[in-house]
């Protein structure tokens, strides 16, 4: 085990257009004890000069061409061991106070809680606040049949991932919801009220362009893997579950002010690199 409090890691290919944005809601909180790594997988936008610009605020960064996404994880988490772990994708972004709240909560839990997670946040290409989940209490049964953690917003304990076998290399899509289910088996979950993070939906995702086709592929292979399987209730619970989440995020009088306080958050955690943006739009 490492010294690091918190390995961060952020893997990347040409998000030269949000990764500046990513790391400006990152380093602002981070501690002395924490480590904040970048993977870049040989970008040829501007990717690597927003790296030069921040290189006195990331631990590392490493260069390594035609890596992938859950390669570049695995570098980044293999190098840099910590006491705890998470991973932001450079189009995501973390919101104010995200890491102390999740690490100040899984401190003051028993070693068996290995993970803590908030409600998700979406954002879109101009980091408007589009909509949000706002998530049930967690349940394993539910959460191992249908990939509602938000990767984004989700902390963990370092020694219980590598406990469990760390970033499976071989998937490209499902890599998250892979580890969450093989951590679920040896420990206990938390989701906390209130928002962590992110996540971006814009047009060159992954979510736009393989989720229908590849992403789903990769999350039914990792229920046939761990044998999970979905009996006929399930698709009322499926279907009841999708509906809560829904309801409670579109039309409660709390979450219509909750997306006006995110909104504001999200606009000064970046006011200063969009300001710096010649070319921005905003």
């Amino acid at each position: 085990m490492g010294n690091s409090r918190l390995t961060i890691v952020t893997p990347t290919l040409n998000q030269g257009d949000y990764i500046e944005r990513t790391i400006a809601t990152i380093t602002p909180q981070l501690g002395p004890q924490d480590s904040y790594v970048i993977v870049d997988g040989g970008s040829s936008d501007s990717t690597h000069e927003v790296l030069r610009r921040w290189e006195d605020r990331i631990t590392a960064v490493y260069i390594e061409p035609g890596c992938t996404q859950a390669e570049a994880l695995a570098l980044g988490f293999n190098r840099h061991p910590g006491k705890y772990a998470c991973y932001l994708n450079s189009d995501d972004l973390f919101l104010p106070g995200a890491i102390d709240r999740a690490l100040s909560f899984l401190e003051h839990q028993p070693e068996s809680t290995v993970a803590v997670y908030s409600n998700r946040v979406f954002v879109d290409d101009a980091d408007r606040v589009t909509r949000l989940w706002r998530l049930p209490p967690h349940i394993n049964y539910l959460m191992r049949r249908w990939d509602y953690v938000p990767q984004e917003a989700c902390f963990w304990r370092y020694d219980v991932m590598q406990q469990v076998g760390g970033v499976d290399e071989q998937l490209n899509f499902a890599m998250d919801y892979d580890l969450f289910v093989r951590m679920m088996t040896v420990g206990k979950f938390c989701r906390l009220k209130g928002y962590f993070a992110c996540f971006r939906e814009h047009a060159k995702s992954k979510t736009s362009t393989i989720n229908a086709t590849q992403g789903r592929a990769e999350v039914a292979g990792v229920q046939r893997k761990y044998r999970i399987r979905r009996f006929i209730w399930d698709r009322l619970i499926g279907f009841l579950l999708r509906h809560v989440v829904q309801y409670q995020s579109r039309f409660s009088r709390q979450g219509v002010h909750s997306q006006q306080v995110l909104q504001a958050q999200v606009n000064e955690q970046i006011s200063g690199v969009v300001n710096q943006t010649t070319n921005s739009t905003f």
